[in-house]
C-alpha cells in the first residue's frame, strides 16, 4: 500500500474522530442551551402565577380567572403548549389546564415541595412516550402551606430540533470527512511525488553504471536534502569504483609483462 494512501486512511480516521467529538458536544451544547431557556420559561411562568393567585380561598373559578388574566396581561410568554396544574391538600387538584389528566408528579417531588424546595425535572407523560419538562413550585404563607403550582411544557419541539442536528450532524460528518480524505491523499500525492523520482532513479544505478543522478526538488527541502544526500553517496561509490577499475587496470598491466617472460620461457624449455 502507498505512503500517501496510509497516511490518507490515518488523517482520515483522525478526521471523522474530531468530527463526532466536536458534533457530540455541540448536540450536548446545544440540548442544555434549549433545556435552560425552556426553565427560565418554567421559572418566570411560576412567579407570574405565584404573585397573582390569592393567597387564601382558592376554588377553580378563582384560579381559573386568575390565570386567564395573568395570559392576558403577559402575552409576551408563549402560554401555548404549557400545562398549568394547581394542587392543594391532600394532593387535590384545584386546577388544571389539561383537563383531567394530572402531570406526573412524583413522590419525591411532592416530598421535596413540602420541604419548600422547587424543582424541574424531565418525566413522561402516562402515555409513556411524551415528554414534559415540568417545575414544582411551594407556595407558604409563613408556615402554613397554601398549593403546590406545577407547570409543565412538551419537550417535543425541542426533541424536534435536536433531531434535525442529529440528522445534520449524520450528513455533515461523512461528507466532510470524504471531502477531506480526498484532498488529503491529492495534497500527500503532489507531495510525496518527487519521491517517486528517487525511487526509479535509485532502481537505475547498479554496480556498472553509477551515471545516474536524483534531481534535487525545490518545492519539497526534505526531500531535496534527501537527493543531495544520496547524490553524494552515488558520487563517493562511483569514485570508489573507479578508483578499483583503475586498479586492476594497474595491476594486469604490471602482471602482463612477466607473464608474457615467464610464458616464453617456458614454451622455450
Amino acid at each position: 500500500m502507498p505512503i500517501w494512501t496510509k497516511l490518507t486512511i490515518w488523517y482520515g480516521i483522525l478526521v471523522i474522530t474530531v468530527l463526532i467529538l466536536l458534533g457530540g458536544i455541540r448536540f450536548v451544547w446545544y440540548r442544555q442551551i434549549l433545556l435552560n431557556q425552556m426553565d427560565y420559561s418554567l421559572k418566570i411562568a411560576s412567579d407570574i402565577l405565584d404573585s397573582s393567585l390569592p393567597g387564601k380561598n382558592l376554588s377553580t373559578e378563582a384560579i381559573q380567572k386568575t390565570i386567564s388574566d395573568v395570559i392576558k396581561e403577559y402575552p409576551d410568554i408563549e402560554w401555548k403548549g404549557i400545562f398549568i396544574q394547581v394542587f392543594g391538600h391532600s394532593r387535590s387538584i384545584l386546577y388544571s389546564s389539561s383537563g383531567d389528566e394530572p402531570l406526573p408528579i412524583t413522590e419525591a417531588m411532592w416530598k421535596k415541595a413540602m420541604l419548600r424546595k422547587a424543582e424541574i425535572e424531565t418525566v413522561l407523560m402516562d402515555d409513556q412516550r411524551t415528554q414534559i419538562r415540568m417545575l414544582s413550585k411551594p407556595v407558604f404563607r409563613q408556615k402554613e402551606f397554601l398549593y403546590l403550582i406545577l407547570i409543565g411544557s412538551s419537550m417535543e419541539d425541542i426533541e424536534s430540533t435536536l433531531e434535525k442536528i442529529f440528522r445534520l450532524n449524520l450528513l455533515f460528518i461523512p461528507a466532510t470527512t470524504l471531502l477531506v480524505a480526498i484532498g488529503g491523499w491529492l495534497l500527500m500525492r503532489q507531495a510525496l511525488k518527487p519521491l517517486d523520482a528517487v525511487i526509479k532513479t535509485a532502481s537505475k544505478i547498479s554496480s556498472g553504471d553509477l551515471s545516474h543522478r536524483i534531481k534535487a526538488s525545490k518545492a519539497n527541502r526534505e526531500i531535496n536534502e534527501l537527493a543531495i544526500a544520496f547524490n553524494t553517496m552515488i558520487t563517493r561509490l562511483e569514485g570508489s569504483f573507479q578508483q578499483v577499475r583503475d586498479f586492476s587496470d594497474n595491476v594486469s598491466h604490471e602482471l602482463r609483462i612477466p607473464l608474457s617472460i615467464l610464458r616464453g620461457q617456458t614454451e622455450l624449455s
